[in-house]
């Protein structure tokens, strides 16, 4: 079976994230589907932003960074791949 990792994104800041779940499902031998979410920090990159976009961020005082936490989300892959494996896991949020 395949594993769909479905994503959107429009700067590809969380393509990014789908990619490194993925990578750890591939690396946790995941052969099955699977069935949960989780909502993960982004990445704000005021360069990449139209006006409308970076006007809004200035008015509401959004810092620009990369709050994406890539040890979380590889432990959630991990978690998952353990899930589908049929080993114990954890909750599978």
């Amino acid at each position: 079976m395949t594993v769909r990792v479905a994503v959107a994104s429009k700067y590809g800041a969380t393509a990014e994230i789908a990619e490194a779940i993925g990578r750890g499902l591939r690396e946790g031998g995941v052969a099955t589907k699977a069935r949960g979410h989780r909502l993960f920090a982004g990445k704000i990159d005021k360069g990449k932003l139209g006006f409308g976009e970076r006007a809004l961020l200035l008015a509401l005082r959004v810092p620009e960074g990369d709050f994406r936490d890539w040890a979380e989300i590889a432990a959630w892959a991990t978690m998952i791949a353990g899930a589908i494996g049929g080993e114990e896991s954890s909750d599978v949020r």
